[in-house]
């Protein structure tokens, strides 16, 4: 990873605050055969962290925080913006998943 693959979690709005851990922390597992691999070895906590990011998203206050994300990284340079990716890298792991 280059100095300009380096995620600036500075850039993503205070709002969406609660996103840059678990960003920092599964936002890496991209391609499916990662998603496998993953959904293989999760622990009961990962799962539980994962589900309960997911109730946030799309379960609770009307989707509220989940259609703030999605508005944030469809604006985003996902090719320039390594912290926009792992978000969304992110957002695609919960979906595969079927958490969300």
């Amino acid at each position: 990873m280059t100095d300009d693959d380096k995620p600036d979690w500075s850039r993503i709005p205070r709002r969406l605050a609660f996103m840059i851990e678990p960003a920092k922390q599964y936002g890496h597992i991209q391609f499916e055969a990662e998603v496998e691999a993953f959904d293989q070895s999760a622990s009961a906590a990962q799962r539980a962290e994962l589900r309960a990011l997911a109730r946030r998203l799309w379960e609770e206050r009307d989707c509220e925080d989940g259609h703030a994300v999605v508005e944030w990284v469809v604006k985003q340079d996902l090719a320039k913006h390594a912290e926009a990716a792992r978000v969304e890298f992110l957002m695609m792991l919960l979906q595969r998943l079927g958490y969300c």
